[in-house]
């Protein structure tokens, strides 16, 4: 009997993914090799973004190239980015993260400071993590029907996934992209070690896990890993299970040794009463009071429903997470029970599917143990979510959808494939788009202020970013427009945040720059009622007070105020040029000789080769009846400067 045109059309569309299961393996490899590499190729020009400054640009360790390797290895990640013993401290916990760091020494010894190299290693690494991926999952799932298709369509829709944007996109995202491809070569010798029983194995899975977790700590996920894979994929006995953690664990004891002889044993201190540290504190009656049990929870449980929303829909998408982002959340807000629906949902489903469908179980649990890390579950991460923590957990969510289109083009397999191939289409041309906002700071903070309009963080980081373009604009009716907009921003992260003395800093630099002295004083004040001891904000106010009373001598001839600002700003900075010279001047100008002589002395003992100065001097000296004093001192101006007639 000749088959039905409904069974012709399965027949063919079936020979799809046999073929698939046939072809040459290094034609897959090349293929996705090529797309992650198109993908991220217009990141390329790209400038050093973010926290690219802390482990790179700013970190005089990495600055140091081969010869900064050793303290790199024995210093806390921060330590040469704050650049004085002990600040590195700050950050609770402490990191200890030298792998990468020391990757970016060794590029800047070679090419520079130059993030053109550091784009092009982030592709290549990238390039090589998404052909592991597929290579190991092709592997583990040997034993399953469809297991090349099944890795593959996983892979596939690893490589094309916008979330993965922030770690490709920002170089000092490559901790990311090594823990994971470290992470899942470990966790194959740690097999290996079980089905050759060969000790080498055993060691390189040590080695290599040692090495993920010096490139992040989230690598810690794998002690979960391990046995998922074991149990789940590999139908491993228990015996054989903990044969085969047993590297990963030697692996970490290894780094817990080392991390402690480093930075010391130091259990995360309770998060400050500081918005941008600790997502859970909240505004009662003008202060910060850390967050009832009744909102920290809920909201953490919506952060994981995001986190499943932006693995499934990773729109829109943002770098910025912070306060409020993500808003405080209660138990009668209805998305927070539907984030229970789901986390639950799946994880029972997972746990009841582990006999019959262990792929998708694998996949469901693989996710949840990665994440967990970073969920704000076991400790504080300092922000509500980051996109850059689905990295890795990202992996379990595309296989779990490569296990349901294995299911699902069996039936409809034309349909199937052609979703497949617009999701993907999709997918590229987001990741793409968003490469753009990874251009330089002011592209992506402006892009995400918008996306992220409550966030704080990102409003004050937008604002500064705007006044630092402002500054170089030669059209001054732009220059105002672009300070106007970046004081929209730092309002916002005021509103947000009214304890942010960074965003009140700002606002007073960029009333500074408009000419708008006094106000731009106000705004350090308040700055300073927030930290007395904020050093950025005494000295832009000592500036603006030196720079308020010139303008009250210059343009308006009032030198009773002249002299009040000029006084409250040497009282700040005694050893300023500048401001010991418009002294000497304004007590000139006031007939006070002997004080204009004592500060245009001073101005000399810190710029002693400036001819007016000089001259001013001699003509204090003449004012006050000193004729030899003057006349060396006018005689010495006109032969520093010759313009001194």
């Amino acid at each position: 009997m000749s088959p039905t045109p409904r069974s012709k059309k399965k027949a063919v569309s079936n020979s799809i993914g046999e073929r698939l299961e046939h072809i040459h393996v290094a034609w897959i490899y090349t293929f996705l090799a090529f797309l992650s590499s198109v993908l991220y190729i217009n990141t390329i020009g790209h400038d050093f973004v973010l926290d690219d400054a802390i482990v790179i640009s700013e970190n005089s360790l990495t600055k140091q190239g081969v010869s900064g390797l050793w303290e790199i290895f024995t210093h806390d990640s921060f330590y040469g980015f704050f650049q004085e013993e002990g600040k590195d401290a700050l950050v609770s916990g402490g990191r200890y993260r030298p792998l990468t760091q020391a990757m970016f020494a060794i590029e800047f010894e070679l090419f520079g400071l130059n993030p053109v190299n550091g784009h092009l290693f982030n592709i290549l690494w990238y390039c090589l993590c998404c052909c592991t991926v597929f290579h190991l999952l092709s592997k583990w799932l040997r034993r399953f029907p469809q297991a090349t298709l099944i890795a593959f369509v996983a892979a596939l829709l690893f490589t094309l996934h916008p979330i993965h944007t922030e770690v490709v996109a920002n170089i000092k995202g490559r901790d990311e992209i090594l823990a994971l491809f470290l992470g899942l070569w470990s966790s194959e010798f740690a097999l290996r070690s079980v089905h050759k029983k060969r000790l080498v194995n055993g060691l390189i899975a040590m080695v290599l896990y040692v090495l993920a977790l010096m490139a992040k700590e989230n690598a810690l996920g794998f002690l979960a890993v391990v046995p998922l894979i074991a149990l789940l994929l590999q139908q491993i006995n228990y015996g054989q299970v903990l044969k085969a953690c047993g590297p990963i664990l030697f692996g970490l004891g290894f780094y817990l040794v080392l991390r402690f002889a480093v930075i010391g044993w130091s259990v995360p201190a309770e998060p400050p009463l500081e918005l941008m540290n600790n997502p859970f504190v909240e505004v009662v009656e003008g202060s910060y009071e850390r967050m009832t049990i009744n909102k920290k929870v809920p909201t953490i449980l919506y952060g994981l429903g995001k986190y499943l929303q932006l693995v499934v829909f990773p729109h829109p998408l943002t770098h910025d997470y912070y306060p409020r982002h993500i808003p405080i959340k209660q138990w009668n807000d209805l998305s927070v029970w539907v984030s229970i629906l789901f986390i639950f949902g799946l994880l029972l489903l997972a746990l009841g599917a582990i006999k019959v469908r262990p792929i998708a179980s694998f996949g469901i649990l693989y996710f949840f143990a990665t994440l967990a890390l970073v969920a704000n579950i076991f400790f504080p991460v300092g922000t509500n979510l980051s996109e850059r923590f689905l990295f890795m957990p990202s992996l379990g969510a595309t296989l779990m959808l490569a296990w349901l289109f294995s299911k699902l083009v069996r039936r409809y397999s034309s349909l199937s494939w052609l979703v497949l191939l617009c999701l993907s289409g999709v997918a590229a041309f987001q990741t793409i788009g968003r490469n753009l906002a990874w251009k330089d700071n002011l592209t992506l903070f402006t892009t995400d202020a918008v996306t992220s309009a409550n966030s704080a963080k990102v409003n004050n980081a937008a604002g500064g970013a705007m006044i630092e373009a402002a500054r170089t604009m030669s059209d001054s009716t732009s220059r105002v427009i672009e300070m106007q907009k970046a004081m929209l921003h730092l309002k916002r992260a005021i509103d947000v945040h009214p304890n942010y003395k960074n965003a009140h800093l700002l606002l007073g630099n960029a009333h500074y720059y408009l000419d708008s002295l006094a106000k731009a004083i106000e705004f350090y004040d308040k700055a300073l009622q927030i930290d007395p001891q904020y050093l950025e904000a005494i000295s832009n106010r000592a500036i603006a007070y030196r720079d308020l009373g010139r303008w009250y001598g210059e343009k308006r001839g009032d030198l009773t105020n002249a002299l009040h600002y000029l006084q409250r700003a040497i009282a700040v900075d005694p050893d300023d040029y500048e401001t010991n010279r418009l002294l000497g001047i304004a007590y000139g100008n006031s007939g006070q000789a002997s004080e204009a002589i004592k500060y245009f002395l001073k101005a000399l003992s810190i710029k002693p080769e400036d001819g007016w100065t000089h001259y001013n001097l001699g003509l204090a000296y003449l004012s006050a009846g000193d004729t030899i004093n003057a006349k060396d001192y006018i005689t010495k101006a006109k032969a520093l400067n010759p313009e001194i007639k």
